[in-house]
């Protein structure tokens, strides 16, 4: 979770420098294209509690991290999209990459019932605070002139293939 808290907390650092490399218009470098990533997030945890308790949550956390990774990469990598495509592709990845948190906070207490409010704080507060040093690493690599922004946050994005990948030592507690 503080892997998948440092990726939205430095997409979001860098996203005004990234839309403006990428060429999109002012409004979208001046919150236009956050306002689509916080709809994405806001909208997929609708689904993800229910796909969460028909396929279980380690099986969705490992989907939507992998899910989240392509998707962030299609972000990152895209040639300049029309506008509707763009933000459909941003409104996705905002979405994906936010299912983690509360899916992974569920795992933990589901592990752990009788310390509900520790692993809230651990798996909340202790990864947000964690992810929070992603800004100030991309905003580092960006000041880089071989990488710029879209450089950093395709290094940023290494964290979401670490991330999925760590997914796979989680207990399934649904079959134990």
């Amino acid at each position: 979770l503080a892997l998948m808290s440092a990726l939205g907390q430095g997409l979001f650092f860098l996203l005004p420098e990234f839309m403006e490399a990428k060429g999109y218009p002012m409004w979208t470098v001046r919150g236009g294209a956050l306002v689509w990533f916080v709809l994405g997030a806001a909208l997929g945890l609708v689904p993800a509690g229910y796909l969460a308790d028909r396929f279980g949550r380690r099986r969705l956390l490992i989907a939507t991290t992998f899910l989240s990774m392509l998707s962030f990469y299609a972000t990152v990598f895209s040639p300049h999209l029309p506008l509707p495509i763009f933000a459909l592709l941003c409104f996705s990845t905002g979405g994906l990459m936010n299912m983690a948190n509360p899916i992974g906070v569920a795992l933990g207490q589901e592990r752990f019932p009788n310390e509900s409010s520790l692993i809230s704080g651990v798996l909340m507060g202790l990864a947000w605070a964690i992810g929070a040093l992603a800004p100030w690493i991309v905003g580092q690599l960006a000041t880089i002139p071989a990488l710029g922004a879209v450089g950093a946050l395709a290094a940023l994005g290494s964290v979401n293939i670490v991330a999925w990948l760590l997914t796979f030592a989680l207990v399934d507690h649904e079959s134990t």
